[in-house]
């Protein structure tokens, strides 16, 4: 069930009265919340679900045992078999095959002849979030920074909570766990904000949809004129955002109707100055946990900054898919991320850019996001080397025509759109603090997605 299909809505009013009707009754809340993400995921694909609970138990099962052993060797054994099952289950899917055809090609690159018939591997929905929520809890623990639970239901409730379960955000069990232990129904000024959240996620969603077609027709095909590229390239940039943060939204505000605060995961990330500014406001809940979990451990082990900013930049590619576009994706955004921190070193902390400066930051980063963003969308490299050259110097000459002038000013109007809403939900006091302005908004977004979507399209980052 997607989120913008009549088959959730349905779902969710029936959860949302039964929620409500057991809801002074804590034990029954939790299996109505497990039975109901389990029947949401198994909806997707049924035989799935033996993963994602065999997976959760070892963990829950882990955590006990590291945090009651005195044996700080035997505590460390456990944490690493816990990593390692998590990784080892993630890999086999997400990886076997393109290994597999790496083998191949690397043989044929030796004029040899080796015949690898790929494994018939299908990568269960969201196994790169839940996975990354489950080893976060056996290293807390295993850090001394988080308590393990002594209720196996509680901690498969929050590890299957189906608001973000299968595309994110990526919520970490010590956030994530207390508020299973104290349930409390949400005030009238959360709910508000929460469907504030779902009709803003369902016009991003809807944006995104629109813009999609301009991208296909860029990223298809042979050599386009250099205004089509540009139009294809930004539209792509635009239906990322407005696809996965919709997304993110809408499990925001379903989290919030049902009394569960889960973290922002974009904060206007197109208005970055710089590539770290970037990952500080894009995925936030990616980028954190990658920073605490991979990069600081790294770093403060080995000192190496720049080789570790890199290194993390680069499993933060391979993380998206099993393809060499995004290891390029990696490499490109960890190139950028070290070049950024080795200038930003150098200049003074207490120095300022004047607003001319700032807006050229601002272009610059976003020029530098949308060429990251060819890599991230291209079926293949000479997919993605053809696109940036038609950025540049296209061999087809462009046509100042009424369609293609209008097909990329609508595209940058709905890459500011998207920001717009954002913005305005953010930072607007006005909004979300009046019920009548907040109201009218609400009903002005999801007059756009009725007016504009599609229902059932689905979201990008379920590939993921």
């Amino acid at each position: 069930m997607l989120f913008n299909s009549a088959s959730f809505c349905a779902f969710f009013f029936v959860f949302y009265v039964l929620y409500y009707f057991v809801s002074k009754n804590h034990t029954y809340k939790l299996w109505l919340i497990t039975i109901a993400s389990l029947l949401f995921y198994g909806l997707f694909n049924y035989k799935f679900v033996p993963i994602l609970i065999g997976t959760g138990l070892v963990d829950f099962y882990l955590a006990m045992a590291i945090a009651d052993s005195k044996d700080a060797v035997r505590r460390k054994r456990l944490v690493t078999l816990s990593v390692a099952m998590n990784l080892a289950v993630l890999a086999f899917f997400k990886y076997t095959n393109f290994f597999l055809a790496t083998v191949q090609d690397g043989v044929g690159l030796f004029h040899g002849k080796l015949a690898i018939k790929p494994l018939d591997i299908v990568v269960p929905l969201g196994i790169s979030f839940y996975t990354f929520q489950s080893i976060s809890y056996t290293i807390d623990v295993y850090r001394k920074n988080f308590q393990p639970r002594r209720r196996v239901l509680e901690f498969i409730a929050s590890l299957t909570f189906f608001p973000h379960l299968v595309a994110g955000p990526i919520i970490r069990s010590s956030l994530l766990l207390p508020q299973f232990e104290k349930f409390s129904l949400p005030a009238w000024s959360v709910v508000q904000r929460g469907l504030l959240l779902i009709a803003a996620g369902l016009a991003k969603k809807t944006i995104a949809d629109v813009l999609a077609p301009v991208a296909e027709g860029a990223f298809t095909g042979d050599h386009v004129s250099a205004i089509d590229a540009w139009s294809g390239v930004l539209a792509f940039t635009g239906q990322i955002y407005g696809d996965f943060a919709g997304y993110t939204d809408i499990a925001i505000g379903i989290s919030a109707l049902l009394g569960f605060n889960l973290p922002q995961n974009f904060n206007l990330p197109y208005l970055s100055t710089s590539p770290a500014d970037f990952w500080r406001r894009w995925h936030i809940s990616l980028s954190s946990w990658l920073r605490d979990y991979v990069y600081m451990p790294m770093v403060l082990r080995n000192r190496k900054v720049y080789r570790d900013l890199f290194i993390t930049m680069v499993l933060c590619g391979i993380w998206h898919g099993a393809n060499w576009t995004f290891l390029l994706f990696g490499v490109y955004h960890g190139t950028l991320v070290v070049v950024d921190a080795f200038v930003v070193k150098r200049i003074p902390r207490d120095h300022t850019f004047s607003l001319p400066v700032r807006v050229g930051q601002v272009l610059f980063t976003l020029y530098l996001m949308t060429i990251g963003f060819v890599f991230f969308r291209a079926t293949s490299l000479p997919n993605a080397w053809r696109l940036i050259r038609d950025l540049h110097h296209s061999p087809v000459p462009s046509l100042l025509t009424f369609d293609a002038v209008g097909c990329l000013v609508l595209t940058v109007c709905a890459l500011i759109g998207c920001h717009l809403v954002d913005y305005v939900i953010l930072h607007v006091k006005a909004v979300t603090g009046r019920a009548a302005v907040m109201w009218t908004l609400a009903v002005l977004l999801m007059a756009i997605s009725f007016a504009f979507g599609t229902a059932g399209a689905a979201f990008i980052y379920f590939q993921f």
